[in-house]
């Protein structure tokens, strides 16, 4: 009868069918009070998830068995992905790593054009590895993605969510129905190694709109089907996450022993790499000890960088603000700072000199004037600063100290 039932629903029309799967849709009624939802922030909570991960992609076929009983990939070196975990005790029962976009890219790249999405200097990042033990999965999923949006809204400030998604068996039937993700293109990508070669579409959310659209669909529903108060209003105890100081949207993790650890001691994650992935994390990774790891693999191929010179340290931030240009006041986003400079986004033009006031995150403002130096396809300019208060100099003194922190950690 299920399948029967099954074939004359997939007989509907689009639109029909996933009105009828929302109307069906319901937060699963389960206790979730034992399971803790963190950030895997040691070795063994990221071995964890590598291993669940691993098993679970070989269960379904996106990926061969490999000795090591993990799987890692170059998006896991990153500092700024996140690798979320829900753990029972001391158990790992579910993972889902959210990769933020760097130089290195987003898996999806390799398949489709994402440059629209990016334009005006949105940010994107991509679900990926997610994995949940099987007799969790019924249960947890819902939770595990409600932890995963209050990441990317609440600490990493993501407009665009990218999820690339098997065809074969419609897993983007639930994505677009229930949580209404689109089509990027409506292309099928069957040449795609990072799924075993399954077929794939990539899919998007525009998290600057999901809010709007759960409310309208979900906010008059009762009880556990309305999703718009399970995603957007309900808080949870078991929900564990970082202290976030001066806008910041990276929580690295990945320091240069576990780096070791995961890509050479492990796994053949990091000798597995092409060439473009090598020269992108080891420009990331200018300054760091994982550098040097990543130069060994690179010049045992006889490839060697030229001009790699060291690169002036810029940290992530999402700061909205507004600045005075030309004694007009304009809206804009700062995306990235330094000692001497920021990244800025704004739907406004910015022709030369910018005064910009910054909300302090305890109250007042930073106050800096800027100059344009620079900007690029994607409407982001780059500016230098020309004189700021000193309270902007004691944020970038703070993530100094943090990043020093770091460098220190990894040569200890």
């Amino acid at each position: 009868m299920k399948k029967i039932i099954k074939k004359l629903t997939n007989l509907l029309p689009t639109s029909m069918k996933y009105s009828l799967y929302r109307s069906l849709v319901r937060v699963p009624d389960v206790d979730m009070n034992q399971v803790v939802f963190k950030l895997a922030e040691t070795r063994e909570e990221l071995e964890g998830a590598f291993a669940i991960l691993h098993d679970s992609y070989v269960g379904v076929g996106l990926m061969k068995q490999v000795p090591s009983g993990l799987r890692v990939t170059p998006y896991h070196a990153l500092n700024s992905s996140v690798t979320l975990i829900g753990k029972v005790d001391s158990e790992i029962v579910a993972t889902l790593t959210i990769i933020m976009d760097s130089k290195l890219g987003l898996p999806s790249d390799n398949f489709i054009d994402l440059s629209k999405l990016r334009q005006g200097g949105n940010r994107l990042a991509e679900i990926s590895a997610l994995a949940i033990k099987k007799e969790y999965r019924g249960r947890m999923l819902f939770h595990l993605l409600k932890y995963m949006y209050e990441w990317c809204t609440n600490y990493l400030s993501i407009n665009h969510l990218i999820a690339t998604l098997t065809t074969d068996t419609k897993a983007f039937e639930l994505y677009e129905s229930i949580l209404f993700f689109k089509k990027i293109e409506n292309k099928i990508e069957a040449n795609y190694a990072f799924s075993n070669f399954r077929p794939v579409i990539a899919e998007h959310l525009n998290l600057d709109e999901a809010r709007g659209l759960f409310e309208n669909h979900y906010s008059h529903k009762k009880g556990a089907k309305n999703l718009y108060s399970f995603f957007v209003e309900q808080k949870s105890p078991n929900f564990q996450f970082p202290d976030r100081s001066y806008f910041t949207i990276n929580y690295p993790v990945m320091n240069s022993e576990n780096f070791s650890y995961f890509f050479t001691e492990k796994t053949t994650a990091l000798s597995d790499m092409s060439e473009k992935e090598l020269l992108a994390l080891s420009s990331i990774f200018s300054g760091l000890d994982h550098a040097g790891l990543i130069d060994e693999v690179l010049q045992q191929r006889n490839i060697f960088e030229i001009n790699r010179f060291p690169q002036k340290e810029r940290f992530e931030v999402s700061i909205f603000t507004t600045a005075i240009v030309n004694q007009q006041l304009i809206k804009l986003r700062v995306l990235d700072i330094s000692d001497n400079g920021i990244k800025i986004a704004s739907k406004y033009i910015v022709n030369d000199r910018v005064d910009i006031s910054i909300p302090a995150a305890n109250g007042g403002t930073y106050r800096i004037t800027a100059r344009k130096v620079w900007e690029d396809e994607y409407g982001v300019a780059g500016l230098k600063i020309i004189s700021a208060d000193e309270r902007w100099y004691t944020m970038i003194q703070h993530f100094n100290k943090k990043q020093q922190g770091q460098k220190l950690q990894a040569s200890s």
